[in-house]
């Protein structure tokens, strides 16, 4: 029995580091599609408009955003716990996304912005 469990906490940590490397490194949000007045959108990035995450190992994040000729960036912390990427927890900036899918190129995650789903898909750039 303690040979199986010392299996389970092992298989999950493994798990874990797995989500940990896949996270890591720079994402330019494509797309985010969210409800507006009872309709969905998307609303897609070009040249003009873009967003990109960067994460670091250490639990550090950085964020580039240039939206409609407002442009700004962020200095973080994220952590993950189970499915969900935590921004700055425990700040009043704390920011929760359901993470909904990973893998090495591919990053869509969700949140609520006022009461409406938010959903911003990304793709890894390097």
């Amino acid at each position: 029995m303690a040979v199986l469990l010392v299996g389970l906490i092992f298989a999950s940590c493994k798990s874990n580091d797995n989500v940990d490397s896949n996270l890591l490194g720079k994402w330019s949000v494509t797309s985010i599609e969210t409800v507006e007045d009872g309709a969905n959108i998307e609303i897609k990035m070009d040249g003009n408009n873009y967003m990109f995450f960067t994460f670091s190992s250490g639990g550090k994040y950085f964020q580039d955003v240039n939206a409609y000729e407002d442009k700004w960036d962020f200095n973080g912390t994220w952590a993950l716990e189970s499915n969900k990427l935590i921004l700055d927890k425990g700040s009043m900036d704390e920011q929760v996304y359901t993470i909904l899918e990973l893998t090495g190129n591919k990053l869509i995650i969700e949140t609520k912005v006022g009461s409406q789903p938010t959903k911003y898909n990304l793709t890894k750039v390097n």
